[in-house]
């Protein structure tokens, strides 16, 4: 996109992406307001913004042999994000622009799958100049409830039961379309708006100060948005496994599949990019010690920026009313 506030609109435009987490979409982004949200700011300052959407959210639901409603749609994790999916995007923007390299942030998630492409695709990293890290989701052994809690149950449950349950979503389909659709409504009186937050806050980390009765009404009408139950679970292994590694099937499973009784590791590493790791002391997925753990892995982390409000949480990234000022003044000054 170009805006009306760029300060050179025929000068350089380096292409960027703008990568969510679990359960959300490219419309997470834009809710905090068109001087705040990080796609208008970054088109701003000239560079050329695309928004991603990971496989299975509402954008990206269709396949070229299985029904959204079949079982086998829904069999991934971010592991195929990004050993596929991530990839082709690179290589689309890059040869849709004319480009060489492009930059890229990834909150969550939206980390994890970059991490995985840079790992078993190293050529991809010539085509990235600089990486932002927001509270990327790669160790979350230090995770609070409700993931504690729910990493008491074996591996491989919570897949289980959503193929059963969902047919492998994390959420029954129409009860999310549902939720969209009436969840502006629902999350827009005084009391209601403050269980609609108590709700993300009881997964993400708790911050009233930062999220507004309106914006808790558009993330209601947006957020949850579809995912695997695989992807969840793949997250469950790694917070009672305490290791980046593929998806663990069992001894029977991970021999037939990989030659091994255990599934093969992901290495931080090799990433060579230019990375810029931000964290929040109150997210209550990514723990400052998982961030801090991903800053000294990495095989080229310039630098990891505590973000100064205490009460800054995990959601906080996408939502907080302060978020320019707290983290995307840094993304956008590491990447100029």
């Amino acid at each position: 996109p170009y805006s009306n506030k760029t300060v050179d609109p025929k000068g350089h435009r380096e292409p960027v992406i703008v990568q969510h987490g679990l359960v959300c979409s490219s419309d997470d982004w834009l809710l905090v307001g068109e001087d705040s949200n990080l796609p208008f700011l970054l088109a701003d300052r000239g560079f050329d913004v695309w928004l991603g959407n990971c496989r299975g959210n509402g954008y990206s639901q269709r396949h070229v042999s299985y029904s959204v409603n079949s079982t086998k749609f829904w069999d991934f994790s971010f592991h195929e994000m990004g050993v596929n999916d991530l990839p082709a995007v690179i290589d689309f923007i890059l040869e849709t622009t004319g480009m060489k390299q492009l930059s890229y942030i990834g909150h969550s998630m939206g980390g994890t799958m970059f991490f995985i492409a840079m790992d078993r695709h190293k050529h991809l990293q010539e085509k990235v100049r600089k990486m932002v890290a927001m509270a990327p989701a790669v160790y979350v052994s230090h995770a609070k409830t409700p993931m504690k809690v729910m990493t008491l149950f074996p591996s491989g449950t919570y897949a289980a039961l959503t193929d059963l349950v969902h047919g492998g979503r994390i959420l029954y389909g129409p009860l999310n379309e549902w939720l969209n659709s009436f969840g502006p409504l629902l999350c827009s009186g005084e009391i209601s708006t403050c269980l609609c937050q108590d709700i993300l806050f009881f997964i993400t980390g708790f911050d009233y100060s930062q999220t507004s009765h309106r914006t808790s009404s558009s993330i209601a009408g947006h957020t949850p948005n579809d995912a695997s139950g695989k992807t969840l679970d793949h997250y469950l292994q790694w917070a009672r496994s305490d290791t980046f590694r593929e998806y663990d099937y069992g001894l029977r499973g991970n021999w037939e599949r990989y030659g091994a009784f255990e599934p093969p590791k992901y290495s931080l590493e090799v990433n060579k990019v230019e990375t810029l790791v931000l964290y929040a002391q109150n997210d209550w997925l990514v723990s400052p010690e998982d961030s801090y753990r991903v800053f000294r892995e990495l095989g080229n982390a310039t630098s990891i920026i505590k973000v100064a409000l205490d009460a800054f949480s995990h959601m906080d990234f996408q939502y907080a009313a302060d978020v320019k000022k707290e983290a995307y003044d840094h993304c956008i000054d590491f990447l100029l």
